[in-house]
């Protein structure tokens, strides 16, 4: 049954209803689009966000280390000032001391005897609360001091262990950045010593490669002198023969005439031109064949000389790229005993401020030990008052473990990298000791 032609009508509704529909995904589309842009540009204005808070993080974090060090220097202000103001009260106690001596004794200067023992009595109470006043002063300037000096060995404790805490975190960032470099350093070696030994394979095959081709072209040398040999040995010998040739057709010529002297045009007639004919064509066949002969002796030379040129390309190559990876190796073995020193640098250091710690610790200590039984005893403990100890062992620990990370670092390396080393320095001395071998290009033929 055969289909019927559509109206045109029907035609033009079919393609409107396909208008609308696209219409419709146009505009499904470009609202799509239209997103993807917003969200790029949120995404942008996100990113610029971030950039702005990271560099406002860093101000920060530079203003808190500044205020940081501006608070320890306020502590340090603060522990000479209240130091200062108990030595002027203890100044203040002696001269109010020295006054009320002085006034006792202006008052009770009279030249009577009753005075004088009114005077002497007065003066054995006085000096009897006198020195009850001193006594008490005297107490009173041991509590002062001994306040004092609780509160520095509390401030000292603090800023000890502020300095303990912040030693630790550098030690541990230290370490672990050293860490990260110490593997960087061998993942790059065994990279570099990978690929030094697939270059190194690599050469070795293009030189066997070499070898044999010259070898090749030894015998095939060899092989176009024999036959040039051949030939000229054919080419002589033929000519031999020719002149042989000749020289019998001229004789039995000459004999023919002798015997039978006939007329000119006979003789021509009669004469041996087949043997003429032989020799002719004889000739210019071997004439052929010893051009064929150095046509293909030239292509066998101008095919050698293009293989002596690419040998040598290559050759030249593989030497550039040798020398670059040992220039390459050279330069990250520089690296690596740069880092070292630098991480031997920082242990060293982080190693000597603690030993600064450790003595000025074990001063405080002594400074301790040194302070009169009675104050150890009473109220007032300075003993206890700031673990000295404690302190000190936490600052051995981090020697030891200042100690272990410079053991950790300059220790026997393992299998694997003492491998690695091995090649290295076994490559090195090969180099250095063995000199570079001259390859001899082979002669060019001569025609």
């Amino acid at each position: 049954m055969a289909h019927q032609p559509l109206s045109p009508s029907k035609l033009l509704k079919f393609y409107e209803k396909r208008l609308e529909k696209c219409d419709r995904d146009f505009d499904k589309l470009s609202s799509e689009l239209d997103d993807l842009r917003i969200s790029q540009s949120t995404l942008k204005e996100l990113q610029w966000k971030c950039n702005e808070r990271d560099r406002d993080i860093s101000e920060l974090r530079k203003t808190l280390a500044a205020t940081q060090q501006a608070l320890i220097d306020e502590r340090r202000s603060h522990l000479d000032a209240v130091a200062e103001n108990d030595r002027l009260r203890v100044n203040r106690h002696e001269d109010k001391k020295m006054i009320k001596y002085l006034m006792s004794t202006v008052e009770n200067d009279s030249p009577n005897n009753e005075n004088n023992k009114r005077r002497r009595g007065n003066n054995s109470m006085s000096s009897v609360d006198r020195e009850n006043e001193e006594l008490k002063i005297e107490l009173q300037t041991l509590r002062l001091s001994v306040d004092t000096i609780r509160i520095q060995l509390e401030e000292q404790r603090l800023n000890n262990e502020e300095i303990i805490a912040g030693l630790k975190e550098e030690l541990k960032k230290v370490t672990d950045q050293a860490d990260v470099e110490r593997t960087q350093l061998i993942n790059d070696l065994e990279e570099s010593q990978a690929n030094y030994h697939s270059l190194q394979s690599k050469y070795k095959e293009s030189l066997a490669e070499l070898l044999d081709s010259r070898k090749q072209n030894s015998l095939n040398s060899q092989m176009v002198h024999q036959d040039r040999y051949i030939l000229r040995a054919e080419i002589l010998e033929l000519k031999a023969r020719l002149d042989a040739e000749i020289k019998r057709n001229d004789f039995m010529k000459r004999a023919s005439l002798d015997t039978n002297p006939i007329p000119l045009h006979t003789s021509l007639q009669s004469t041996p031109s087949k043997y003429l004919t032989f020799a002719s064509d004889q000739t210019n066949m071997h004439k052929t064949a010893m051009v064929e002969l150095e046509t293909n002796m030239q292509y066998l030379r101008e095919d050698l000389d293009n293989t002596i040129k690419q040998l040598h390309e290559k050759e030249s190559e593989s030497n550039q790229t040798i020398s670059r990876l040992e220039s390459l190796l050279e330069t990250m073995r520089a690296d690596m005993r740069e880092s070292r020193k630098i991480y031997g640098f920082n242990m060293d250091s982080l190693l000597t401020a603690a030993i600064t710690i450790k003595s000025q610790l074990v001063s405080v200590k002594r400074k301790i030990a040194r302070t009169p039984e009675t104050y150890k005893l009473g109220k007032y403990k300075i003993c206890n008052l700031f673990p000295t100890d404690e302190v000190v062992g936490m600052v051995d620990e981090m020697m030891l473990e200042i100690q272990r990370c410079k053991e950790k670092s300059i220790r026997t390396p393992s299998k694997k990298h003492r491998r690695v080393f091995t090649n290295l320095e076994s490559h090195d001395d090969q180099t250095q000791d063995v000199p570079p071998r001259a390859i001899s290009t082979p002669t060019k033929l001569e025609p």
